[in-house]
């Protein structure tokens, strides 16, 4: 594999480690925020409706609000100056002296919840606390409730845990969704970039082909310079075919290439499907003749008129019927048939030539690709026709398939969409 190709693979890798693992982190820290503000809800309500009591500075309001709370709560009255002014209260609710001499007032905490952590003998307590200022008589003085929440925050702590440790795995995980995806979307790239690779060598190989002859003629005719042009009319006569024949290589290649990059439009316009089938195809009857085939056509459709291209169908017609006046033996039959159902348009062209085994049907529509190469040489066949009739059946929004004919030879199948009104290109 080229070396372009696995840098490509290694960046879309990293791409998508990146990309997942930042999903997965913002993910776990949203779970986690609304986690905690959901198991702080009702602590907060519980603080919030206790200072809507309007005398929650008195004492007697105090000791009746922590004996009738359903948590355990320690309401803390505070001097200007940072000191306890209810001490004997918080006695009272055998507070320890060790978490009774760590209380201290911070005034940057006013009117906001905070999480306060004492070390109480071998173990921490956890306080869920808010601060806020009163005037009494006169003097400023602040009111602190504290509620006990150790059991939440160990909880939180545990679901913390846990939720880091998904995280780390669903990191792993994605390393291994991120190599799939890589691996998944470089398929294309890699078909893409082999079909291109392969393009270049058998386009370049058609190309030397005829240029080569070419070559070998003109130098030819230098080792004979007294010849005249009826002496040396034959390898001039191969000059000219091996030069139309490149002709015909180039404006094949052109088209597909026009094709791949979306330059080529559609032009669509209303025709009688019966009338343009008998006039695209009659001509090619005297053609046929010419060549000891016999081209006859079965138009069974109706004066019916379609939405299509006429120049690209007519193509169309041409690439087919001549593909099969290539691989049809003198006195060969070739039968273009056309007709409808209620929903499409078939078009049908069959031959009793030499077919195509399962195999060939499988690329007939590669670029490049010959049933027989020595024949396709000999009639100029250039193995793009059917690639060209493949994209022009699949703009027309249709299919094309090669079946076997019986008891010999192919048939080229193209289903086209009743198209009775016009597309918005």
């Amino acid at each position: 594999m080229d070396s372009r190709i696995r840098k490509q693979e290694k960046h879309l890798l990293l791409s998508n480690i990146l990309i997942f693992s930042f999903l997965f982190i913002c993910f776990g820290m949203i779970i986690y925020h609304m986690t905690k503000t959901t198991i702080y809800f009702q602590v907060d309500n519980v603080i919030e409706q206790i200072f809507q009591n309007k005398d929650i500075t008195e004492d007697k309001r105090i000791r009746q609000v922590e004996k009738t709370s359903r948590y355990t709560i320690r309401i803390v009255r505070w001097s200007d100056d940072g000191k306890i002014l209810n001490d004997e209260t918080i006695d009272d609710r055998n507070m320890s002296d060790s978490l009774f001499k760590q209380l201290s007032l911070d005034k940057n905490d006013l009117n906001r919840f905070v999480c306060k952590e004492y070390k109480d003998d071998d173990s921490n307590v956890y306080y869920r606390s808010m601060t806020k200022p009163y005037m009494v008589k006169g003097k400023k003085t602040y009111v602190e409730v504290l509620v006990a929440i150790t059991q939440i925050h160990e909880a939180a702590g545990r679901f913390r845990k846990s939720l880091f440790f998904y995280l780390i795995i669903f990191t792993l995980l994605s390393f291994i969704i991120s190599y799939y995806l890589a691996k998944l979307a470089m398929k294309p790239i890699i078909r893409s970039w082999r079909s291109q690779q392969r393009f270049v060598e058998d386009a370049s190989h058609e190309l030397r082909t005829p240029l080569t002859v070419i070559q070998a003629k003109l130098e030819q005719l230098f080792t004979h310079p007294r010849h005249t042009i009826i002496e040396e009319s034959e390898n001039i006569a191969i000059s000219l075919n091996e030069v139309r024949r490149l002709e015909q290589l180039i404006k094949d290649l052109s088209f597909l290439a026009k094709s791949d990059s979306s330059a080529l439009v559609i032009h669509e316009e209303l025709h009688d499907i019966h009338q343009f089938i008998d006039q695209a195809v009659s001509p090619y009857c005297e053609i046929a003749e010419m060549k000891d085939r016999h081209l006859t056509i079965e138009n069974h459709t109706p004066h019916l008129k379609l939405w299509f291209d006429s120049q690209k169908i007519h193509q169309l017609l041409v690439i087919l019927i001549d593909n099969a006046m290539k691989y049809t033996e003198d006195e060969g039959q070739i039968v273009v048939v056309s007709k409808t159902t209620p929903k499409h348009w078939i078009i049908e062209v069959k031959d009793n030539g030499i077919g195509a085994s399962d195999e060939d049907k499988q690329h007939l529509f590669d670029r490049f690709y010959r049933v027989d190469s020595s024949r396709s040489r000999e009639t100029g066949g250039t193995g793009l026709g059917l690639s060209i009739a493949q994209w022009i059946v699949n703009s027309h929004d249709g299919t094309i398939t090669a079946l076997d004919n019986s008891p010999k030879g192919l048939i080229i199948r193209v289903v086209l969409p009743l198209q009775t009104e016009e597309r918005n290109n």
